[in-house]
């Protein structure tokens, strides 16, 4: 199908993350600074599956995040917490016509990936993991996302979009690199 009306709200760097999230295997993963529109792409992919008749479900390490990924691409969410005692109480069922975007996936421990990451595997489910690897460190032991990126490769963005000012740009930049004092300073 035409991916045009997707696509055409995107920049050229969202662009490249959405075709390789559709044209890609089960497992997507998405890194991006604070700003660059992770959750505005996660429309875009959310609008394609959906039209595709699939299932779109997102999940988060805490409920203000899951909110947040709700609002920002309209992806029904839940903690990860919650999601997995759903499936594991066969309240949600994944197949292969569900598409699982986990945000802030950086805050993510190794056990709660591996549980997730068997689920979709087992129903043959499409799992896209969404965070910043820098930004927000693992609240639980094994710094998950980080080594999946390692192992797997990712799709980066990095044209930071809400903040306009090139100064605010460079600020992020600098907080990400561990530069806190030059930034008050």
């Amino acid at each position: 199908k035409d991916k045009i009306k997707y696509k055409e709200r995107l920049n050229t760097e969202q662009n490249t993350v959405f075709e390789g999230i559709i044209k890609g295997s089960q497992l997507s993963l998405v890194n991006g600074k604070p700003g660059t529109g992770k959750s505005y792409l996660m429309g875009s992919v959310r609008q394609y599956y959906e039209d595709q008749k699939a299932h779109v479900l997102g999940c988060a390490p805490s409920g203000k995040a899951a909110i947040e990924l709700q609002q920002g691409a309209g992806i029904k969410s839940s903690t990860i917490d919650s999601l997995l005692f759903a499936i594991e109480e066969k309240r949600i069922k994944l197949n292969s016509d569900t598409v699982l975007v986990c945000d802030e996936t950086g805050m993510v421990g190794i056990r709660k990936l591996s549980k997730l990451l068997s689920y979709v595997e087992a129903a043959n489910s499409k799992l896209i993991i969404v965070g910043d690897f820098q930004q927000l460190q693992a609240i639980e032991s094994g710094n998950s996302f980080y080594n999946l990126i390692k192992k797997v490769g990712t799709f980066e963005l990095n044209d930071i979009q809400r903040q306009k000012e090139q100064v605010d740009r460079d600020n992020i930049d600098k907080i990400a690199a561990g530069k806190m004092q030059d930034v008050l300073d």
